[in-house]
């Protein structure tokens, strides 16, 4: 491979008018030419083929655009086919100037600078050399057959890099494996020199500065062994030979102790504490007390000077002694068990009537050493209660027995006791004298609430209430009139009388019950509520009534963004008519009725109706079958409607109405005639109109129809409330 260096310095000096250094080689631009090349200003950057687009190219002569023309189109001379000069990097070898082109600028491929990749030039050629420093010195970590050195820890000989070099993987001598020299901190522990080496500067380990072995005397607090560490191993200097703290129990009397015995005992002369054993302490001192309780309460069971507490000791033991008074002697007010004189001791004592020695009852001397018998207190054979005294009425009385009825004394709230709770012999199971309204029924008696009332179900005399009785029962009853007649203002099932139970009553004209109906002239149906209803009377024909100009109607019945459905009536000709206006006229009120649209059919028309008037056009408003009629309106700042006209009157029809709106108008309202003189909302958007040629026989009221009554019933045309002609409605309301 050294063999390339000279073949390129034979190259070079081969190159006349080129330079051969390695800069220009790899740049790839010929020494003598200012320009051109790859990438320069003055030529193509084709490498072969064709003459880059120049007509005169391979002509010999150095046209305007060439680098050079050398007539030939061989690629391999100094002139390329394209008239451009030859350069290192062109892919195509240069004859006599490259050893080889691979056209890229690669220098660990086979081809560098336009020359054989060789062992020395500098470069590593990939996949064949380790390393190429470019010399030729084999000591300088690349050797002249471009490999690495041989370098090697643990070769033994000590190389770049190396502090030593011992030729051994051991950690525990001088050299370490990784060729460094060993040093304390390593992590190795240096045999013959080290006692440890943990490879941290911490002296809190067992592994301390100097890789020494902790222990305790070298001044260092090994955590979790030692307590203190205060560098020497005398006792009493507040941490001892082991490195404990001076503490109590380690054996050694220190400042602030009394004693130390060494041992965890609290019942010698030297406590836990360190302290003399002394009586109050709370331990028991072996073989020198008896007791220690940690007080000097003489109460407990451990009394001053530490002993033991006992009956005679002169000291009440709470709890446990009822008396102490210093011996165990009895009879002097303490008996020798350190007890109270007591009943049933078999003295009698001071309070005590009788002491049998026993505390048995009903033998003469009861319990409470006072004699057997009622009113002692106890209760012995025979008594039920026994509270002591011989009154009366406070829960036993005087007879040994609860207070209460039955027990054969009378005590207060009880009229009779006669021993007994039977009733009806004079004195009754409640302790009340046999009577009505003591609340017992007793022979003669139906009932007794132990009341007077006769509103409830036990009237007086003590019967069962019943309807006809002549007594009112709250709440069961309504009325009471003495009988079970109906008819009379109160029925057979003492009730009021009503309407429609089909019994006519004074204060009825008629009740038909079921059949009672209310058959009004005319009336509108609407959300399952009939409303009888008047018409608008007027002495002139409808379509003049609607009074029609500036394409509005004039009814004086026209509101803002409403529907109005109203029958008109002719008092001249009783002719009856249904009139429809929607929305208000701008132009005669000022109100700005805005945009709408409105839908109307009428059904159920009788077959000689017709539209009588249609604001605007026919178009509007017609009749759509011989007993129907459509509207379709759509109107602003005037209104628009129509009258059908036609109506039989008084007659029998329904016409059902149903709307539909768009826009401003969504509302309609039934305008009432007569003295009335309202509009009222209709809800939905269906309606109907009835009329009746005939009244009921009895209205729902139990009232009769009858002209002059003011209702307007089927088969009137009017009703003013009288039966006088020339008034606007005739006598027999049959004509205006």
């Amino acid at each position: 491979m050294r063999s390339y260096a000279f073949a390129l310095a034979a190259l070079c000096l081969s190159l006349a008018a080129v330079s051969c250094s390695r800069s220009n080689l790899r740049s790839g631009l010929p020494a003598e030419e200012g320009g051109g090349g790859q990438g320069g200003s003055g030529g193509s950057t084709t490498s072969s083929g064709g003459t880059g687009g120049l007509p005169n190219c391979g002509n010999g002569v150095v046209d305007l655009g060439e680098q050079c023309d050398d007539g030939n189109s061989v690629p391999s001379d100094a002139c390329l086919p394209n008239c451009t000069l030859a350069f290192c990097g062109d892919g195509v070898v240069h004859v006599g100037f490259e050893q080889c082109d691979d056209g890229n600028g690669s220098p660990g491929d086979d081809c560098v600078s336009c020359a054989v990749a060789f062992c020395g030039d500098g470069f590593v050629h990939v996949g064949i050399e380790q390393c190429d420093d470019g010399n030729f010195d084999n000591n300088d970590g690349c050797t002249t057959q471009c490999q690495f050195t041989g370098n090697k820890c643990g070769n033994g000989i000590v190389e770049l890099g190396e502090q030593c070099d011992d030729g051994n993987i051991s950690n525990q001598d001088s050299c370490l494996n990784t060729c460094q020299a060993a040093f304390c901190g390593d992590g190795f522990t240096f045999v013959g020199v080290e006692q440890c080496d943990d490879g941290n500067a911490t002296n809190t380990d067992a592994c301390v500065v100097g890789c020494n072995l902790a222990s305790c005397g070298d001044g260092f607090l090994q955590t979790g062994i030692e307590e203190c560490d205060d560098g020497n191993l005398v006792n009493g200097d507040g941490c001892d030979s082991s490195c404990k703290t001076g503490s109590c129990g380690n054996g050694l009397v220190e400042p602030g102790e009394q004693c130390d015995d060494g041992n965890g005992s609290n019942n010698d002369g030297c406590i836990v504490t360190c302290k003399l054993a002394v009586c109050g302490d709370g331990f028991t001192f072996a073989g020198v007390e008896e007791c220690d309780d940690g007080n000097m309460t003489t109460n407990d069971a451990c009394v001053s000077g530490c002993k033991a507490a006992k009956c005679g000791d002169g000291f009440l033991q709470t709890g446990v002694e009822q008396c102490d008074d210093g011996n165990t002697v009895g009879g002097d007010g303490c008996g020798a068990m350190c007890t109270l004189p007591k009943c049933g001791d078999g003295t009698v004592d001071p309070g005590e009537v009788c002491d049998d020695g026993n505390l048995a009852s009903g033998d003469g001397c009861d319990a409470n050493c006072k004699p057997t018998g009622c009113g002692n207190g106890v209760v012995t054979s025979g008594e039920q209660c026994d509270d002591g005294n011989g009154a009366n009425g406070d829960g036993c009385d005087a007879n040994c027995t609860p207070t209460g009825c039955g027990n054969g004394i009378a005590t207060t709230g009880e009229q009779c006791d006669d021993g007994n709770t039977q009733s009806g012999d004079g004195c009754d199971a409640n302790c009340t004298t046999t009577a009505c309204g003591n609340g017992i029924v007793t022979a003669g008696e139906e009932c007794d609430d132990a009341n007077m009332s006769n509103s409830d179900a036990c009237v007086g005399a003590c019967k069962t209430a019943k309807c006809g009785d002549g007594f009112l029962q709250t709440g069961v009853e309504q009325c009471d009139d003495g009988n079970t007649v109906s008819g009379d203002g109160c029925s057979a099932m003492c009730t009021p009388p009503v309407c429609g139970d089909g019994i006519k009553e004074p204060t009825e004209a008629c009740d038909l019950g079921a059949m009672n109906a209310d058959k009004p002239a005319l009336a509108l149906f609407n959300n399952n509520t009939t409303t009888p209803v008047k018409p608008v009377v007027f002495g002139s024909d409808a379509a003049i009534f609607y009074n029609y100009f500036s394409a509005s109607g004039h009814t004086g019945f026209e509101q803002l963004n409403s529907t109005i459905v109203f029958l008109y009536a002719n008092a001249t000709n009783k002719a009856l008519s249904i009139f429809v206006e929607h929305g208000i006229d701008f132009t005669t009120t000022g109100q700005n009725q805005a945009m709408s649209t409105v839908v109307m059919d009428f059904t159920g028309l009788p077959s000689a109706s017709v539209v009588a008037l249609s604001d605007d056009t026919p178009s509007e408003f017609f009749k759509s079958s011989a007993t129907s009629v459509h509207g379709d309106w759509s109107f602003q700042q005037n209104t628009d409607g129509g009258v059908i006209s036609g109506l039989p009157f008084p007659g029998t029809w329904t016409v059902t109405m149903n709307i539909n709106f768009t826009g401003a108008v969504n509302t309609w309202k039934y305008q009432q005639g007569g003295t009335m003189g309202t509009a009222n909302n209709i809800l939905g958007t269906a309606a109907q109109l009835q009329s009746f040629d005939t009244p009921s026989l009895c209205r729902t009221n139990c009232t009769v129809p009858a002209c002059g009554d003011g209702i307007l019933d089927g088969g009137e045309v009017c009703d003013d409330g009288n039966t006088s002609g020339g008034d606007g409605c005739a006598a027999d309301c049959k004509a205006f």
